[in-house]
């Protein structure tokens, strides 16, 4: 009957989505622990683990392994080291342009959380890569992809600015001038916001919201 088939049909788009956002996950974590993915912490560890049961879970009862391949494959060409120069050398030119992508996404997201050490150990790995590329129209491409991700991050970083401004601004209407411990409390949570935002990126306004509630 037609109204199984729509079933069927909004089964599958959301068995889609959720592979997605588990694949998503694993990429998250592959960049948080980028270039050394065995320097991994026990608890990040086992969440791993767990994303990957709940991945091969769906997909195999959805059909959906040629998805879950193909994005897991995407995910290991740009965030997984090679063991040794041979194996680099012996990449195709597509496969060392997605490391280079690969190598900036974690450059730029260590600059985010402040890692800078994290972030130059990101850029020499993307200049021994870069040695390895004689195409022209390759590497504008990753000056454009590199151009792109650092704009995002400049972007973030207003975009944090003026949320942290909106809400200083909101909340100097709860204190009056004499309220010493007040105005403490206060400046506490601003301190606290900028910081999380800081570490963060972008922060979703419902998780600045239970901050204040707390304060």
């Amino acid at each position: 009957m037609d109204y199984e088939k729509v079933d069927e049909n909004a089964t599958y788009k959301i068995a889609c989505e959720n592979v997605k956002k588990i694949v998503n996950a694993i990429k998250a974590l592959k960049i948080k622990y980028y270039p050394n993915f065995d320097r991994i912490s026990e608890e990040d560890k086992k969440t791993f683990d767990e994303l990957q049961i709940k991945l091969d879970k769906i997909s195999e009862e959805n059909g959906l392994d040629e998805l879950k391949v193909a994005l897991m494959g995407e995910i290991s060409s740009k965030y997984d080291q090679k063991s040794n120069e041979d194996n680099q050398k012996a990449q195709s030119s597509d496969d060392v342009l997605k490391s280079c992508y690969g190598a900036t996404d974690a450059e730029v997201t260590a600059l985010s959380y402040g890692k800078i050490k994290q972030a130059k150990k990101c850029q020499e790995i993307l200049n021994k890569y870069l040695d390895g590329i004689n195409s022209k129209n390759y590497r504008e491409l990753i000056t454009e992809y590199r151009r792109k991700k650092f704009g995002e991050l400049t972007r973030t970083r207003e975009n944090n600015d003026k949320e942290t401004a909106r809400w200083s601004n909101n909340l100097s209407v709860f204190y009056k001038p004499q309220d010493i411990e007040a105005r403490k409390v206060i400046s506490g949570i601003i301190k606290n916001i900028s910081k999380t935002q800081e570490k963060q990126g972008v922060e979703q306004e419902n998780q600045v919201t239970d901050e204040l509630e707390i304060g």
